[in-house]
């Protein structure tokens, strides 16, 4: 008997710890099944790493560009936003040389073209395909 009692005594005790006041949010919007529509892609032998979605109807990616130079080729017309690091970004057809593009601006890349990036550092991107 004395053993059951110490097994409510520390279950209890345990609740006690851990037990703290939860918010909870609640939404009239159904829960987003986000990850189901997910691919994940490598580019580069793992130095690009791109999340692909869609929303809306809207396909879009986000990732991680590791230091290095890259060329992308593209189907359809792309604008790529650097959130996070910088790229020096040579897009075909409009610039002879690279254009250095910060975190929180942006570029456009045509359909059926391409654009060579340089990253000193790892940088983090949202590419909306329009």
């Amino acid at each position: 008997m004395p053993q059951k009692n110490f097994k409510k005594r520390v279950n209890s005790s345990r609740l006690a710890r851990t037990s703290s006041p939860r918010r909870v949010v609640q939404s009239s919007q159904p829960p987003l099944r986000w990850h189901a529509m997910s691919s994940l892609a490598e580019y580069f032998d793992g130095n690009v790493k791109s999340l692909a979605n869609k929303r809306l109807g809207r396909k879009f990616s986000v990732g991680i560009i590791s230091p290095g130079e890259y060329y992308f080729g593209t189907d359809c017309a792309e604008r790529m936003h650097v959130t996070c690091g910088e790229l020096r970004v040579k897009v075909d057809g409009k610039e002879d040389a690279f254009v250095v593009y910060a975190a929180g601006t942006c570029f456009e890349v045509a359909a059926k073209s391409g654009f060579a990036v340089r990253a000193e550092h790892p940088t983090a991107y949202h590419c909306e395909y329009l």
